[in-house]
């Protein structure tokens, strides 16, 4: 907002926003640079060019997936299930993005009835929810040999082995993992290194 509340002073906003609109428009097409760019104001703007090329990703080869996922799934549940919740998204198809599914370690009882039945199993958990009271005064899964921290330790490793990754997608209780590992404090707690 402040590069572009300094780029609107330079220029009025109606006149500002066109030529923007003109340039993004230009360089989704790749046209050349004969489109007019909106000045240096002062404040160090990049070009429109500089600022595109520094976003683009190289192009994979044709076919190939663009973007990897990482997939966790929740609690009683397991890679089947996860599969089915995102085949729905149709995400190879329409986003070409490859999802790579991560099962939890702790074996538990499936989480209902329907899941047992879309599903042989086994089922799984990422930490026991009766450990997570301990949690709050140090003790339980939070703690190293905890399920809760093998299970961070678990999804870690497997990211600086197979990663790196796009995003994530956790359903439930691989939600919560995932956003645990949005912490840096956790992140490096764990092992982590540098996010």
């Amino acid at each position: 907002d402040d590069l572009q509340s300094c780029a609107t002073r330079a220029r009025p906003k109606s006149d500002f926003r066109a030529a923007k609109s003109a340039q993004l428009a230009a360089v989704r097409m790749g046209a050349d640079s004969s489109v007019p760019t909106v000045e240096d104001n002062g404040y160090g703007v990049e070009s429109d060019e500089q600022a595109a090329n520094r976003f683009k990703r190289s192009k994979p080869p044709a076919g190939a997936l663009k973007h990897r996922l990482l997939v966790l799934h929740g609690h009683g549940s397991n890679n089947d299930i996860s599969e089915l919740q995102v085949l729905n998204l149709q995400l190879a198809k329409k986003h070409c993005v490859q999802c790579d599914f991560l099962s939890a370690q702790i074996e538990t009882t499936a989480r209902d009835g329907t899941i047992a039945q879309l599903s042989p199993g086994p089922f799984h958990t990422w930490f026991h929810l009766s450990g997570l009271v301990g949690t709050l005064v140090g003790q339980g899964p939070g703690v190293a040999g905890g399920s809760l921290h093998d299970s961070l330790c678990r999804i870690i490793e497997h990211l600086q082995t197979h990663g790196p990754y796009d995003g994530v997608y956790g359903f439930s209780q691989g939600a919560v993992m995932a956003t645990l590992l949005c912490s840096e404090t956790v992140w490096r707690g764990i092992g982590g290194g540098h996010p």
